[in-house]
């Protein structure tokens, strides 16, 4: 009997040993498994804010962009302004060189002369950015212009428009421009979707182009003018 006890507390050792054994060799795995996992996920923690980074470079760069694009804009427009009266003088001496009379009319056709102004309507103090450029229009027919626009003293645009010529022209307004919110949160606070899109026909030639803007339904002030032409495009 005292024989046959030992064998059995043997074995019953054993089997503990065993158990011991094994529930060390998954302790150890489970470790390893934790450990992998924490790796990974720090990798993939990792791998988010380089994007994050990327992502951030790629809107400052994008901001850059459209900073240099409103510049090259502005640059646009101040050289039309810079052409506009040598052209108009130019065409007005071309036609009459062309004249009999041109003895008579010589000295007045070489006079410079005033360039008319685009809008009556005075000028304010606004940051704004043309999705569509109007400074060159290819087709006659129609243009929408879109882009957004809102006061730089913070104040409330309740209505945006465009003046050509002698007509005006008024379209939506109120459009999300989320980003532009973003960036531009102090002026934004008052116009949380300063977006809008006008349509408006155009023939061919030479026009006068404002686009004007309402403040907190009071009166209205040029937010941008510029003279722009309307020629044929190629094969028209």
């Amino acid at each position: 009997m005292p024989s046959d006890e030992t064998n059995e507390l043997t074995k019953l050792r054993a089997a503990l040993d065993d158990v011991t054994r094994r529930e060390a060799a998954f302790r150890l795995k489970a470790a390893k498994e934790y450990l992998a996992t924490e790796a990974k996920l720090r990798g993939l923690e990792e791998r988010i804010k380089a994007m994050d980074t990327y992502v951030h470079e790629l809107h400052v760069t994008r901001d850059d962009l459209r900073a240099q694009v409103q510049a090259a804009r502005a640059d646009v427009e101040t050289l039309t302004w810079m052409l506009y009266p040598k052209e108009r003088d130019a065409e007005s001496l071309a036609r009459a060189k062309k004249s009999a009379f041109w003895f008579l009319v010589s000295g007045a056709a070489k006079l410079p002369r005033s360039v008319e102004r685009l809008s009556t309507v005075p000028a304010g103090d606004y940051i704004y950015y043309l999705h569509t450029s109007p400074y060159r229009i290819y087709r006659p027919g129609s243009f929408t212009l879109r882009g957004w626009v809102m006061p730089k003293d913070g104040r409330a645009t309740t209505a945006v428009r465009v003046a050509i010529d002698e007509k005006t022209f008024y379209g939506r307004f109120g459009l999300e421009e989320p980003e532009v919110i973003v960036q531009h949160g102090a002026q934004a606070a008052k116009n949380p979707k300063p977006g809008f899109e006008i349509a408006f026909e155009i023939t061919l030639g030479r026009h006068q182009l404002a686009v004007e803007a309402q403040v907190e339904n009071d009166n209205w002030q040029t937010v941008v003018s510029t003279p722009v032409w309307c020629i044929a495009a190629q094969g028209a």
